[in-house]
């Protein structure tokens, strides 16, 4: 009997003193706002893959490229475009798309995002 209180007792403590000592996190996610920017992410080069499908080099020129960079479709999204896609799209050298970059203001979300997306670019 003895050892049975010694031990609950023991498991008391332990459970108070991790409660005592847990630190208050900030939660992660949402709501969180963001200032966004577009960018102009200009089409430089068409170049075929595969009978169907298509990678498209784009430049871009953002403030935290320090001058232009070159960008690809199949990176920002992991795959190429499709023949269908670049007529539906009217994609040529010289398209430009939107490079949208984001900045955190409030919350705990990610800080910073940049992506490309398909979508006309207009000023």
């Amino acid at each position: 009997m003895k050892n049975c209180i010694t031990l609950s007792s023991f498991l008391i403590l332990v459970l108070l003193s991790s409660c005592k000592f847990h630190k208050k996190e900030i939660p992660e996610g949402g709501p969180c706002s963001y200032k966004t920017d577009f960018y102009p992410a200009i089409v430089i080069d068409i170049f075929k893959v595969d009978y169907n499908m298509f990678d498209l080099s784009m430049t871009i020129n953002t403030p935290n490229t320090n001058g232009v960079d070159t960008i690809y479709y199949s990176y920002a999204y992991g795959r190429h475009m499709d023949s269908t896609e670049i007529k539906n799209l009217n994609v040529q050298i010289g398209t430009a798309f939107k490079y949208k970059i984001m900045q955190i203001e409030t919350g705990s979300c990610s800080p910073y995002l940049e992506q490309l997306v398909i979508e006309k670019f207009e000023k």
